[in-house]
Formats: C-alpha cells, sequence, structure tokens
C-alpha cells in the first residue's frame, strides 16, 4: 500500500495520550495504528453491506427460479427495493 494522502486529526489530550502509550507499547506509529483503526472500523463495515446484499440477491433469485406457489411480483419487487 503507497501512501499518498496526508491529513491531520485534531484529538483529545485523552485520545492522545491512549495513543501514545499504545505506540510505545507496540512500537508502531501514531498513523498505522489509526490507518489498522480505520481498516477494522469502516472496511468491516463495507464487507458486512457487501454481504448482506448478496444475501438479499440470492434470496431474490431463489423465489424467481424456485417458486413455492404463484410469484406475487409486487410484493418481489418491495421486498427488492428494501
Amino acid at each position: 500500500m503507497y501512501l499518498i494522502k496526508r491529513t491531520n486529526v485534531l484529538l483529545s489530550d485523552d485520545d492522545h495520550a491512549l495513543l501514545s502509550s499504545i505506540v510505545k507499547k507496540e512500537g508502531k506509529t501514531m498513523g498505522q495504528l489509526i490507518r489498522e483503526a480505520i481498516k477494522k472500523t469502516y472496511y468491516a463495515k463495507n464487507q458486512r453491506t457487501v454481504q448482506n446484499i448478496s444475501q438479499k440477491i440470492e434470496k431474490g433469485w431463489k423465489l424467481l427460479l424456485n417458486p413455492k406457489e404463484n410469484i406475487n411480483y409486487k410484493e418481489l419487487i418491495e421486498y427488492g427495493r428494501k
């Protein structure tokens, strides 16, 4: 991963002290800790969203390909909008 964007982050004294203590314990930079936190928080959330959408699409296809009863297309369309 190439680091090409720079940003400034304002932290409270408590947040800075916490990160500073972790930096000393783990031997990482503050930037590394912040990048790791971003990956754990936001990439994981995005991945869960993608999985949720994939599951809904799969369920929709199952309804279309193997209907147990007559398909209520209006209900199917409403389900797809969720």
